[in-house]
């Protein structure tokens, strides 16, 4: 040992075969640095046996993979147990200099200490507000993100931690979701419906497949990339290139898995499905050679994280928290403890929200510190007043069709709220208050009633409500399909447009009868059809489609479609009926809103787009008055942004388990 400490050991004296993870952690035992070095041999036996990779259990579903354990089976596990000699005796004298290491080396440095803090975006620019667009390395020493500039373009940016400034990955525009290669060379992420892969230094992004309607990626060690969707199983695809294969099975009632996670093999992997139950999500293990998993694993409101010596890290009753995992015999160990406060809100149903480096390094996007509040903007954009409203938690306000009782939206932490607002006063009250997933509330023309989806009745059902008097409601026949939730109401009140997870991967659009009967597909297509908004006459409907390559504002024949026309013409992520029936307002991607004259009759003519102004770069929602000459925007009530939690070491302070 005394050698050790005076010099580097000999690595060459290590047979060429020594796998390169136990060379690495033969190096985190014997690291002269205290604050680097592995001391608890207990954690050394986990990343054993991680490497070995075949534990009594995982030699069973091996074995089941490979039809069955012959002799010959059973000769190739004693040979990946098997450890040179010379590989032995290092790591004997690592593990006592580890467990010892404070008086043999007499260096007198203190244990390392957790650490919590914070980074901003870069300058002039905004963080993403999805907790899924932030991703740390696996060394933990660099941040991909991604970030906004003030026109409204997205793109991926890279920010070492040992510096205070990052830097834009050129050709990543409108990227989302990224994740590391496990080499941390390369940084997959998605964009305009495909999976893309880009060097860490800058270079040519490379398609590596279709991504219709990504929700994740993980890059395991054998070059497989785990791609989930919104709707279907958990798939694989080479991270080379390919067609991406399913790798679970949904069983009766579950229409998606998400938030796959590899465990050290590169072979199994941790998922959750989706529905659930009330916010709560089942856990289980899969592997990429066959579609079998097993029995339940734990409960999550988002999907875990796996990270060496061997923990699952997952957010649970509000707070982020993490267990003992050993994943060779694929089973919890001791009590879950928590480590901070849950990333901040996303539109990701069950996935994590959470990034997790090979070091326990930890990254995840902080819910903001600042409430919102409900400001009025004229048509050249000026601020002319607010709602008198005290800030809070509000994502989505919604203006009536008459009168002054708008709706407001809250999705925060595993609550869905939606509440009712006199726009003059400021008074609001709570109409309705889920912990399954539920929709905004949306009203009638007539401004008499209400409608939403809901699962609190363990699957998806459309509710209608009067707006005044007493609160009975009853639920109309709906196809009970994820994320259910209308959008809009017929001016006769006879009809809904519904969204929901469609037979691909995407939303659908339907028109569903108010009074009773089969529901009608009405915008049905590849990728996402979403925020249909029926016209003033009833015979017409706007709606968002990303079926190209750029989102695009259509207006389409209703309730009978077959009759489309594009309304905007660079982009579109939003269309607003105004003024009778007469003008449509087009949010584009860059935040541009545009004025387009409309005639409305047995076909629809268009006049040519007017700008009309930008909105501010950090607004969370917007809705335009019928008339359209006013917009109520949803914002921060002060500008502090957000900002990306770090937190490293935070398993020192775990607390004891009983026993191991």
């Amino acid at each position: 040992i005394a050698l050790i400490l005076q010099g580097e050991p000999d690595w060459s004296r290590l047979p060429a075969k020594t796998p390169e993870r136990l060379k690495a952690l033969l190096g985190r035992c014997l690291e002269k640095d205290s604050k680097r070095r592995l001391r608890d041999m207990g954690d050394a036996r986990i990343e054993l046996e991680e490497i070995a990779g075949l534990s009594p259990a995982s030699r069973a579903i091996h074995a089941a993979g490979n039809g069955g354990a012959g002799p010959a089976g059973a000769a190739t596990m004693r040979a990946r147990w098997t450890l040179p000699a010379s590989a032995a005796a290092l790591l004997v004298a690592g593990a006592s200099l580890g467990i010892g290491g404070y008086r043999l080396g007499g260096f007198g440095r203190p244990a390392p200490q957790p650490m919590r803090f914070e980074v901003g975006p870069p300058a002039g620019m905004q963080l993403s507000a999805e907790p899924n667009d932030v991703a740390i390395s696996p060394d933990g020493r660099q941040l991909a993100f991604v970030a906004t500039d003030s026109s409204g373009a997205s793109m991926l940016w890279l920010r070492p931690l040992d510096s205070f400034d990052a830097h834009p990955l050129p050709g990543t525009g409108n990227a989302a979701m990224p994740f590391w290669s496990p080499d941390g060379r390369e940084i997959g992420y998605f964009a305009d419906h495909a999976m893309l892969r880009i060097p860490a230094s800058g270079g040519t992004p490379q398609t590596v497949c279709d991504a219709p309607d990504p929700r994740s990626g993980a890059w395991g060690p054998r070059g497989v990339i785990l791609l989930t969707q919104g709707a279907g199983p958990v798939l694989a695809v080479r991270a080379s290139g390919g067609t991406p294969a399913p790798v679970t099975a949904p069983q009766p009632g579950e229409t998606s898995h998400r938030g796959a996670c590899f465990l050290p093999d590169g072979e199994h992997f941790t998922y959750v499905a989706v529905p659930g139950n009330d916010g709560h999500y089942p856990c289980f293990l899969g592997s990429i050679r066959d579609r079998r998993r097993s029995p339940q694993l734990m409960t999550v409101d988002g999907a875990p994280r796996y990270t060496a010596p061997g923990y699952l890290v997952f957010t649970r009753a509000g707070a982020i928290e993490a267990q003992r995992f050993d994943p060779g015999r694929a089973r919890l160990v001791g009590d879950p403890f928590a480590i901070g406060r849950e990333p901040a809100t996303g539109n990701m149903t069950a996935t994590a929200g959470l990034s997790v480096s090979r070091t326990g390094a930890l990254a995840w996007l902080a819910a903001p510190r600042a409430a919102n509040r409900l400001v009025w903007l004229d048509r050249a954009g000026h601020e002319t007043g607010t709602v008198p409203l005290a800030p809070g938690p509000w994502m989505l306000a919604l203006l009536p069709n008459s009168g002054d009782q708008g709706t407001l939206y809250v999705q925060d932490h595993g609550r869905y709220q939606n509440w009712t607002v006199d726009l003059e006063r400021g008074v609001a009250d709570l109409v309705t208050d889920d912990a399954s997933y539920a929709s905004p509330l949306v009203a009638s023309f007539d401004g008499r009633s209400y409608a939403y989806g809901s699962a609190r009745s363990g699957r998806m059902e459309i509710y209608v409500r009067a707006a005044r008097g007493a609160p009975a409601e009853h639920t109309i026949p709906s196809s009970h399909r994820l994320f259910e939730g209308p959008t809009s109401w017929s001016p006769d009140g006879r009809w809904l447009l519904v969204q929901h997870v469609g037979q691909g991967t995407g939303l659908d659009i339907a028109a569903v009868p108010v009074g009773g009967g089969a529901e009608r597909p009405w915008a049905v297509g590849r990728g996402t059809q979403e925020y249909g908004f029926v016209s003033p006459d009833g015979h017409w409907a706007l709606y968002v489609s990303d079926e190209t390559e750029t989102p695009q504002v259509y207006v389409e024949s209703f309730p009978d479609p077959g009759r489309r026309l594009q309304v905007s013409e660079h982009g579109g992520v939003g269309g607003y009926w105004t003024s009778g029936g007469t003008e449509i307002i087009v949010q584009r991607p860059d935040l541009l809103l545009e004025s387009v004259p409309v005639t409305l009759g047995h076909d629809v003519v268009l006049g040519a787009p007017r700008p009309l102004f930008r909105l501010p770069k950090d607004f969370i929602s917007l809705d335009v008055s019928r008339d359209g000459r006013r917009f109520l925007v949803v914002g921060p009530a002060e500008s502090n942004g957000r900002a990306i939690s770090i937190a490293t070491d935070w398993a020192s302070r775990k607390p004891s388990p009983a026993h191991d």
